[in-house]
């Protein structure tokens, strides 16, 4: 399990913009931080049907856990590792 995040601190305004406005230098670890922060704080139920259903589906996927708990490591460039 993958326990070094870093969604304390987060807001969901950077949470929503790292998911709908990513840069180039937006690493999936970042990503998978921001949906963390989303399913951690239950924002999804909140926000719009995207939300909830990529919450599920990171959830049916063992990516992240229904706490938002971070399931998966990641290699120094931030890429999930499997």
């Amino acid at each position: 399990m993958h326990t070094n995040t870093n969604i304390e601190g987060m807001t969901l305004l950077e949470a929503t913009l790292t998911i709908e406005c990513p840069d180039a230098s937006t690493t999936e670890r970042k990503q998978i931080e921001a949906w963390s922060y989303i399913a951690h704080t239950r924002a999804w139920t909140h926000l719009q049907g995207f939300y909830g259903r990529t919450v599920h589906d990171l959830i049916g996927r063992d990516i992240i856990d229904h706490d938002g708990n971070i399931l998966v490591d990641f290699d120094d460039e931030g890429n999930m590792v499997f």
